[in-house]
Order: structure tokens, then C-alpha cells, then sequence
């Protein structure tokens, strides 16, 4: 297999988080109610705060799914969420906004550069259920089991998600009928349930369930995001046309303070760089698939006007608008070489390295302690069926090994050393070899080669 810039641009995970949750799921077929990491010793507690993202990958692979098949999963995710976001909006609205609303949903690029909604992440996925939750409330209209149950499975994808659900059904029971004792148990027993899920997952552990519920440094690492970058000029003139032209209209009120939760939730973050619930670029993401909404309402104004004033060029001109909204992350996917192009992601994950893999994977003792670089570290069981002996992720904890200490050694004796303490059984290098008596060459390619300690 070739990683390259358009070449399988997405059969294998692009991410490490898509391999983290991956590798998570595999860990259910030993315990299904406590997904754990595969590392060689020294176990580290892993807090689930998305048992049903992981249950659902868990039933992919118990029905044949393999990293190179993963693609099918951000597929799906991607078919379900254009479905149940179009019937949303065609409730709220009508079935062209729908149309254009989900085709710029579509568009919105993740954090990372994918497209979010083929980014198989707990948050995106746990959205699609929301969304769907929100479907079924506006066409029951009260709480029903259907919305708990979709509401349940938002939440124990993301939990965070219970925030803006709470507020949509309040606001939604306030404008259609006051306070209603009904809606108001019904929101209590969600929040309980959440409440409780929180304690189970994070063990008692207060501070740790503060930490998830008011998110500190939310904004570290990313130094603020430009938003007209991100949505490009004319999603942002519609959207706005479209929050200017649906701002009176009683029955999207819900929809407005959903979006306007987003927007404090924002503004917060950018003053005191800590969030109410959901990081800051996902704060970001979501609000900009809100967003959309309002963008394809200015699509639809515009549309209507003009329909007045030229008729037969009207739908032409939409048409072009439409284009020209989608125009730069399409071309954006299509030419750039950029690391946050997705089709460039996979190149932290080279052909050499899948090459060694490959050899290892081959391997008959699994439980060989195993020195391999951290960047790779979340490949290694579902690749090889090794244990792990580092990863660089703040997810599942991280773990360190001696790879680092060893690529800058020359010495033999000093390398022995190492081997001898940590107990390392096979080394996985990259561009670096060493010339020693107790090392055998088991495999080797133009970066990498594998080596087997032979205590003499």
C-alpha cells in the first residue's frame, strides 16, 4: 500500500486518534465494559467517556472490519449524519435549505484538515446522534422513548453534548408551552444520568469530573483560529444574511439559542481561555455546521429574490454562489501539499514503515517486548499484534520507552545496557543501525530496520 497524496486517500485511519479509538474497541473483546491500552506492563487507567463510539467500532471488527477496511466507518458516519441533518432542516425549514444546508455541513473542514464529518471521532459522531435527537423531538414533540434513546447515544458518545441538548428541548418547551413539568423531568433524568456516567467513568475523581465539565486551557496549542479562513467569505455573508433574515421567526428560536450557546461558549474561550464543556476548535466545528444552517437561509433569500427579478437565471446564479462557497476546500483538497491536507496525513506512516509491520505482524511470539519510535505507537497492536511500549497522546495517557535515549547512542556497550534493563527483546529503528555482536538484522528496508537482542 502507498500513502500518498491521492493515492487510498481513506482505507486505512489517517489519524492517530482514529487509531487510538481503534486499538480501544480491540480491548473490549477482553473486558466489554473496560476498554483498557495495550501496553507491554505497567497499566495505566483509561477513563471511557465514549462507551458507545467504542461498542460501535468493537462491532464492526467483531463483523470483519481491519484498519485497511476503516474507511467504510467514516463513510457510514458521513451517509448517517447527511441524512438525519437534512430531515432536521427540512422540519425546521424547508427541503431546499435542507438540501444546501447539508451540502455546506458537508464542507466544513475538523481541527486537523479532514472534512469533519469523515473524521470518525466520538464528538462528530455523538453530533449525528444529536441532530438526530433533535429531529425526532420537533416531529413528536414531546420526550419519547426514540428521543432518549438518540439522546442517550449522543451523550455516551460525547458527553458534553448534554449541555446544548438541555438548552434546545428548555427553550423549545418555554416557547410552545411554558413551563411544562413533563419537559422539566425529563431534561432532570438526562442530566442525572450524564451526572452519573460522569462519577462512573472518572472513579469518584471530583476534580477530574470538573476538569471535563469546565475545560481549562481550552485554547492552548492552537493560538485562536481565523474564522474567515475557516468558512470562507461567502458562507459568512449568507450566514450572516441568513441569522438577519430568521431572527424573528418564533419557531427557530431553539435553533438560536442551540447556536447561541456555541457563540458564548466561544467568546468565553477567547476571554478566559477555558470552556464550558467543549474544546475550544470543537466549540469551533460545531458551531460552524450550525452555522451552515443559517448560510443556506441566505442561499434561499437570495434565491427567491432573484426569482422575482430575472426568473430563468435564478437558479444558474444559485448554483455558482453555491460553488463558489464550497470552491476553496474542495480545491484546498484537491492541490494542496499541506500537512492539514487529510490526503497527506498518512505520510507520518510511511511505506517502509508499513513494509516492517508487516514483517512483525508475521512474528509468532507476541509477547516480545518491543522498542519501536512513540510516533508509531498507536499502530503497533492493530498492525502486529504487539504490545505497545509508547505512545505520544494525551488520550490514552502516553507512555514513554528508551527509543529517544537509544537514537542518539553509538556505543555498544552502552546500548546493552539499555536493552538489558528494559528487557527489549526486538528493536524497530528508524535510520539508525548499529554494528553489535548481540543485535541480528531480522528485517531491514531503505529507513527501517528491525533488530533481535541475542543474549550471548
Amino acid at each position: 500500500m502507498h500513502l500518498h497524496q491521492g493515492e487510498y486517500f481513506y482505507s486505512y485511519p489517517l489519524h492517530t486518534d482514529e487509531w487510538q479509538h481503534y486499538t480501544i474497541s480491540m480491548s473490549l473483546d477482553k473486558d466489554f465494559f473496560h476498554p483498557s491500552v495495550f501496553y507491554y506492563q505497567d497499566y495505566q487507567s483509561f477513563y471511557d467517556g465514549s462507551p458507545v463510539f467504542h461498542w460501535l467500532i468493537y462491532l464492526f471488527q467483531k463483523l470483519g472490519l481491519q484498519p485497511k477496511d476503516f474507511f467504510i466507518l467514516p463513510v457510514l458516519q458521513a451517509i448517517f449524519f447527511s441524512i438525519v441533518f437534512f430531515f432536521f432542516i427540512a422540519t425546521l425549514l424547508n427541503t431546499w435549505t435542507a438540501f444546501i444546508a447539508t451540502i455546506f455541513a458537508l464542507f466544513v473542514r475538523s481541527s486537523v484538515g479532514i472534512l469533519g464529518i469523515l473524521f470518525f471521532k466520538p464528538f462528530v459522531l455523538g453530533f449525528a446522534f444529536f441532530i438526530l435527537a433533535l429531529f425526532i423531538f420537533n416531529k413528536k414533540k414531546h420526550f419519547c422513548f426514540s428521543f432518549v434513546i438518540a439522546s442517550l447515544a449522543a451523550i455516551f458518545c460525547y458527553p458534553p453534548l448534554i449541555l446544548p441538548l438541555i438548552i434546545y428541548t428548555l427553550v423549545y418547551s418555554l416557547i410552545t408551552k411554558g413551563v411544562d413539568k413533563k419537559y422539566l423531568f425529563g431534561v432532570g433524568i438526562l442530566t442525572f444520568l450524564i451526572l452519573m456516567f460522569g462519577f462512573y467513568v472518572t472513579k469518584g475523581n471530583n476534580p477530574l469530573l470538573m476538569d471535563k465539565i469546565i475545560y481549562k486551557d481550552s485554547i492552548i496549542g492552537y493560538g485562536g483560529i481565523n474564522l474567515i479562513k475557516y468558512l470562507g467569505v461567502p458562507l459568512i455573508i449568507f450566514g450572516l444574511l441568513g441569522v438577519v433574515r430568521t431572527l424573528k421567526n418564533k419557531k427557530l428560536w431553539p435553533f438560536h439559542a442551540l447556536f447561541g450557546f456555541f457563540i458564548l461558549n466561544f467568546m468565553l474561550t477567547m476571554v478566559t481561555k477555558s470552556s464550558l464543556g467543549f474544546h475550544y476548535i470543537r466549540i469551533i466545528y460545531l458551531g460552524s455546521i450550525l452555522f451552515s444552517i443559517y448560510a443556506a437561509c441566505g442561499v434561499w433569500y437570495v434565491f427567491k429574490w432573484l426569482n422575482k427579478k430575472i426568473k430563468r437565471g435564478a437558479v444558474l446564479i444559485v448554483l455558482l454562489l453555491i460553488t463558489a462557497t464550497i470552491l476553496p476546500t474542495f480545491i484546498f483538497y484537491i492541490h494542496s501539499d499541506s500537512f492539514a491536507n487529510p490526503a497527506v496525513h498518512a505520510n507520518w506512516l510511511t511505506q517502509d514503515n508499513f513494509d516492517a509491520l508487516k514483517y512483525l505482524n508475521g512474528l509468532p511470539d507476541k509477547n516480545k517486548k518491543l522498542l519501536h519510535p512513540p510516533r508509531i505507537g498507536t499502530v503497533i497492536t492493530p498492525l502486529t499484534g504487539f504490545k505497545v511500549t509508547a505512545l505520544q497522546t494525551a488520550l490514552t495517557g502516553g507512555k514513554t520507552n528508551k527509543y529517544y535515549e537509544i537514537e542518539v547512542i553509538s556505543d555498544c556497550g552502552e546500548l546493552k545496557k539499555i536493552i538489558k534493563k528494559q528487557e527489549y527483546k526486538l528493536l524497530f529503528l528508524e535510520n539508525k543501525k548499529f554494528d553489535c555482536l548481540f543485535l541480528k538484522s531480522a528485517f531491514e528496508n531503505k529507513s527501517v530496520v528491525i533488530y533481535e537482542y541475542q543474549d550471548f
